[in-house]
């Protein structure tokens, strides 16, 4: 870290648990800093949850040392250190700078944070103060000299001179010959001179616009990958333990984007790169992996039991199929069922976006896959992958298929799987946005009322500060916010003259005219009040429902609506009435407040939007879908290139493969017992405990055949021994023994038996 120049150091990441320590090598201006005149380092570690740990750095020649505690890791996730240097009494701090710190959750190495194509992201070092006193004096004339604070662009050099009380540093370009004035502290002092094409860049830069910004779009890129690699407890243990003996099957089912479509290689597919990726990661390891993907298919094809293997494709695709490794007769989805797999890895949702709600029919479906799979004798563990959006030049819709990929989504984390959160990475690509990182704004009082972000009935309606009156008589009348609205809240007052359904509030919100609204409808009553949500398509459907609620008329009341993601929570007068879940409407759209009624008065209206955060596009689509009619990879429309399937399908499976790395510590079993031979109590079966290379079997059994040479149990193979031996046993006799065989079979030995009880304690190691 050089005090007097500008850094560009990597992001280190480190991973919870481990002993982790950063040293800090100090420079002056290129050579190694004298901190012989400071008499104290402090690291202050600021966490992800914005707690703060402070620790004193050790510091030897020009190296500081900074050791992270337990307490600094307990939070996963881009945290900052900011190491601060006192003088010899610790009177004064003379230097300060700061640096972000990855903490990462898998086990592993620690290494650079960097992004999937190995781009090790880079963070400029913040240096807040000097290093000595006297060596700031200098660096303050230094900078006052360099000084620049850019102002927005002016019409001409006339324009320069009008501008009131400049400062020090003050600079401007001119729009007319592209002039760069800067202000030495007397007068302005032409200093560049621009041509068109810089001038562009300049005025893109000052609107936020510039392509300096894309290093932020690579962070939430990488980030979103990094947590994707977080794969949730218990979601492989399936495959983990298939992974444990040696033989892992792998199946994954979907539509062309699995299948490969429009590559010149099936090679560059996502789903061999993963493949390929897997067999090398598990050397050891016998990996299956068959794809069983089809392409123009949907997920209702592979839950439909009558969706069978023919003698060749048929045009209607829905109609069945027929691939080389297809069996006719046989249902799509019992193909997976016979391959038996350990993990099925399971990507629909690009053909999944036909009617009016494509979202919950996603989730009704995924419901369905989830219910057979688990019938799978070999159960499973299941990944599920999110489809990335169709260009711009599809006709598919972009709000359809957005909303099936939250379907995916929620589905996925709700219920403990592992999640691929394919467009997620595409959006953060292709627009720069990033779906699951929001940034919170706000609306007040109706503020925009007289803006055209607002339509509808506006002239049934006076605005007068925070309050919004409708006219006398005012029936049928709506005001309707066109800004898209999808998680954050609304909040408002309002005042009924008529109690009943003549005198309802509605607010609408997420509404769109083809996939339909969230529709809350206030009843006032003076004891028989009523709130209700509907989720309203073509038809409206009930959520959730409130009856016999004090709303009297005449009297201000206030009611919020709290939505995020899938979860919709309702609260009139500060009091909760209820939340729900629901997988429609899982889109963007505008908020409609009003009545079909009589109009009540309105007031206090509070809207925060909880956005996602944009930064720059990183690639293009034809850089990532090729062109249409082209003839190398891509379909220009929703098949990806090998690049494509590169940048933001196979990245996001990592995480499968990091977790299966880490092979199970420890394996419990309950061995079935066989002959007449059962627990001696029901709460306390005989267990076989694998940790490593350590074996135990613990457990009391009666009432079985004590013939010797019977067998009790077979323990798991990869808990056998490859040899015969001999274990002492507990019988209410006073002992024996028992004969544990190669293949795992445990039988009655030698000694005093009975079958009143068998205390079993055996022990023994793996070579």
């Amino acid at each position: 870290m050089d005090i007097r120049k500008n850094n560009k150091v990597a992001i280190p990441s480190f991973v919870q648990g481990d002993t982790n320590v950063v040293e800090f090598e100090i420079l002056d201006n290129g050579v190694a800093a004298d901190l012989s005149t400071v008499g104290k380092v402090v690291a202050n570690y600021k966490r992800p949850d914005k707690h703060v740990v402070t620790r004193e750095a050790t510091y030897a020649g020009n190296i500081v040392s900074y050791r992270m505690g337990q307490e600094e890791m307990e939070v996963a996730g881009l945290g900052e250190v900011e190491v601060q240097f006192f003088n010899a009494d610790y009177s004064k701090r003379v230097s300060t700078f700061a640096v972000r710190i990855n903490v990462a959750q898998s086990v592993g190495e620690a290494a650079e944070l960097s992004d999937e194509l190995g781009n090790t992201l880079l963070q400029d070092l913040l240096v807040k103060g000097d290093y000595a006193e006297e060596q700031a004096k200098q660096a303050e004339a230094a900078a006052k000299t360099a000084l620049t604070n850019w102002l927005s662009p002016v019409a001409n050099k006339a324009a320069v001179d009008a501008i009131a009380g400049p400062k020090l540093g003050d600079t401007v370009q001119t729009n007319d010959n592209g002039f760069v004035y800067r202000y030495d502290g007397t007068k302005w002092v032409k200093t560049q001179e621009y041509g068109a094409t810089a001038l562009a860049n300049v005025n893109a830069q000052l609107a936020g616009k510039s392509s300096l910004t894309k290093p932020n779009s690579a962070l939430l890129y990488s980030r979103a990958l990094l947590e994707m690699k977080a794969t949730p407890v218990g979601s492989l243990d399936s495959a983990k333990r298939a992974v444990s003996k040696k033989n892992l099957k792998v199946a994954i089912v979907g539509d062309s984007i699995t299948e490969g479509a429009d590559l010149v290689s099936r090679e560059d597919a996502y789903a061999n790169r993963f493949a390929e990726k897997l067999k090398k990661e598990l050397p050891g390891v016998n990996v299956d992996f068959f794809n069983f993907a089809l392409s123009s298919r949907r997920i209702s094809d592979f839950t439909n039991p009558e969706f069978k293997g023919m003698e060749t494709d048929p045009t209607d695709r829905h109609a069945g199929f027929w691939r080389t490794w297809s069996v006719l007769g046989k249902s799509w989805r019992d193909h997976i069922k016979d391959f038996a797999p350990d993990l099925l890895i399971v990507a629909f949702g690009m053909n999944d976006t036909g009617g009016t709600t494509p979202d919950e029919a996603e989730f009704n479906q995924l419901s369905a896959l989830k219910g057979f799979v688990e019938g799978i004798a070999s159960k499973p563990s299941m990944a599920f992958v999110t489809p990335f959006m169709p260009s711009y030049n599809h006709s598919q819709s972009q709000k359809a298929t957005l909303s099936v990929a939250r379907a995916i989504k929620y589905f996925a984390k709700e219920n403990g799987h592992t999640l691929a959160d394919v467009n997620r990475v595409y959006r953060i690509i292709r627009d720069g946005i990033d779906d699951d990182t929001r940034e919170t704004t706000k609306e007040v009082n109706f503020e925009k009322f007289n803006t055209t972000q607002w339509a509808g009935d506006k002239s049934s309606f006076t605005l007068n500060g925070a309050n919004l009156t409708p006219i006398v008589g005012a029936t049928n009348k709506f005001i309707e916010n066109t800004r898209a609205f999808y998680s954050g809240s609304i909040e408002l007052s309002f005042l009924s003259k008529v109690e009943g359904a003549e005198g309802n509030l509605r607010i609408e919100y997420r509404r769109d005219s083809a996939y339909g609204r969230m529709t809350l409808i206030v009843v006032p009553g003076q004891a028989n009040g009523e709130i209700t949500l509907f989720k309203t398509s073509t038809s409206s459907t009930l959520i959730a429902n409130k009856k016999n609620l004090t709303i009297p008329k005449d009297i201000v009341h206030k009611i919020r609506i709290e939505a995020e993601d899938n979860n919709h929570s309702v609260y009139l007068n500060g009091v909760l009435l209820f939340a729900v879940k629901s997988y429609q409407k899982l889109h963007e759209g505008s908020i409609r407040i009003g009545s079909d009624q009589t109009v009540p008065g309105l007031a206090n209206l509070s809207i925060q939007y909880k956005d996602s955060v944009k930064g720059d596009p990183l690639y293009t689509e034809a850089e990532m879908l090729g062109v249409v009619g082209g003839s190398q990879s891509g379909n220009g429309l929703n098949h990806p290139t090998g690049q494509g399937h590169a940048l933001f399908y196979a990245p996001t499976l990592n995480g499968i493969i990091e977790e299966l790395k880490i092979t199970p510590l420890t394996s419990v079993a309950t061995p079935e017992l066989k002959n007449g031979w059962e627990p001696v109590s029901a709460g306390m079966p005989l267990t076989v405990t694998k940790s490593g290379n350590v074996v135990n079997i613990n457990g009391f059994i009666k009432s079985g055949t004590i013939t010797a040479g019977t067998v009790l149990f077979t323990i798991p193979s990869e808990s056998a021994l490859n040899v015969r031996n001999f274990y002492p046993v507990s019988t209410t006799s006073g002992g024996g023994s028992v004969e544990l065989s190669p293949a795992g079979d445990v039988k009655v030995g030698a000694g005093a038996w009975t079958n009143t009880w068998i205390g079993i304690n055996i022990m023994y190691y793996l070579v």
